[in-house]
């Protein structure tokens, strides 16, 4: 497949290790010098920001996407803004698909909750038939293995869908990664594509959104309650829910996943308070103890963008 147009998916927390930031401004150099358009979330904070001032300071094309709620903030990338470069939308959910839409394909270098939840959004929705594109994981230092440890433990346990492994693809390096994203070929996929996707890829969203106290259970580990999870953790990260996240972990699957949790914390993509956004167990009743006594954690997002070029 040609690819013309790329997504980025990374992290806006500007505590990131010297190596990552290296590795965006790299990105941001080789697609403005290899004719690629640039596409991602718009920000000017943390490697967002770093990638796109290396796409334009090498006259790259770069388009952001950008929720109104935070297109005034001192984080969101005014050049673009200046340059009409930048697509204000609602809400996050929207964002999101348009950064689908926008690229030919798409790359996640290291980040935090919201690359999490990007990935798993990107996965669900190719399963869903809602795209044919894939998405390539930049494993620089091995940041992602982790996280590829636990997408693959779940399929071959039978609990993730083995087609989500045909979206995705692992580098650590540039070149070779857009190398196979260029080889890649669309699996056929038994779902229907719906007429009116748009109400339906923005339902767990909502779902998550609901003005309750219940709490938000997860309990399996295929892709649609993988999307619902890592979405749930970017909302309670936002302060846009408070309801309790609790994860059922009877097939002892998730622990490669909350080692990536960590790592990301470690890595400063996330904060500190961030790791204990959601609680896991493998007995039920433990769960239901754990959730009732679970105290939210509010995220101050500006502790996450601190230092964002430094």
């Amino acid at each position: 497949m040609q690819i013309k147009s790329l997504t980025v998916y990374l992290g806006s927390g500007g505590k990131a290790p010297k190596l990552y930031k290296d590795a965006a401004k790299a990105l941001g150099h080789y697609l403005a010098d290899n004719n690629y358009r640039t596409v991602y979330g718009g920000m000017s904070a943390g490697t967002m920001g770093i990638l796109a001032d290396a796409a334009l300071e090498k006259n790259g094309d770069v388009l952001g996407v950008i929720p109104t709620n935070i297109r005034d903030k001192d984080f969101v990338h005014q050049a673009l803004i200046t340059a009409n470069k930048m697509i204000t939308v609602d809400n996050m959910w929207k964002r999101k698909k348009i950064l689908i839409d926008e690229g030919d394909a798409a790359i996640a270098l290291p980040g935090g909750y919201g690359t999490l939840d990007e990935i798993f959004e990107f996965l669900y929705w190719g399963l869903k038939g809602f795209h044919a594109k894939p998405l390539g994981l930049l494993n620089i230092n091995g940041y992602w293995t982790p996280l590829l440890n636990f997408i693959e433990t779940a399929c071959e346990k039978g609990a993730l869908e083995k087609t989500a492994l045909a979206y995705l693809f692992v580098d650590d390096k540039i070149e070779p990664l857009l190398e196979k994203l260029s080889s890649f070929v669309a699996p056929k996929i038994e779902e229907k594509i719906l007429s009116d996707k748009t109400t339906y890829i923005s339902a767990i969203e909502e779902s998550n959104l609901t003005d309750t106290q219940n709490p938000i259970i997860v309990h399996a580990t295929n892709i649609e309650e993988l999307y619902r999870l890592a979405n749930a953790l970017v909302l309670k990260q936002l302060n846009k829910v408070t309801r309790p996240i609790g994860v059922l972990d009877k097939d002892r699957l998730f622990g490669k996943l909350k080692l990536w949790i960590y790592t990301a914390a470690v890595n400063g993509f996330i904060t500190p308070y961030c790791p204990d956004l959601a609680v896991f167990s493998e007995d039920e009743e433990l769960l239901e103890m754990m959730i009732r006594n679970h105290i939210h954690v509010s995220v101050d997002l500006h502790e996450k963008w601190e230092g964002l070029k430094s």
